[in-house]
């Protein structure tokens, strides 16, 4: 956009969703505010008990690199709220092949 002939103004303002969660105060507002920041639609985290057994189990038809997607979305993605995730690791666990868990 052009302000004056000699010059030009560039303005960029960020869009978020109606339902961005400036100040979260859930872990569900922490993970929807760590998913718009990361520009990541739900389909792209969303992973359910059966698909992540399916992973684990190498029954599902994704690609390596959609299963590593998958993977890292589930268990890294939300590593930096900052909050104990034994849970997640208990999730994990239990899907996991005998002759994967250590």
């Amino acid at each position: 956009m052009d302000a004056l002939p000699f010059s030009t103004l560039d303005i960029q303002v960020p869009m978020f969703p109606s339902d961005y969660p400036y100040e979260p105060k859930t872990l569900g507002d922490h993970l929807k505010k760590r998913r718009y920041d990361l520009k990541l639609l739900q389909k792209d985290i969303i992973l359910g008990d059966q698909k992540l057994a399916q992973i684990f189990k190498n029954r599902s038809e994704l690609a390596i690199k959609e299963k590593g997607k998958y993977i890292r979305n589930y268990v890294f993605g939300f590593a930096e709220l900052g909050r104990e995730a034994t849970w997640l690791a208990d999730d994990i666990k239990r899907f996991m092949p005998e002759n994967v868990q250590s």
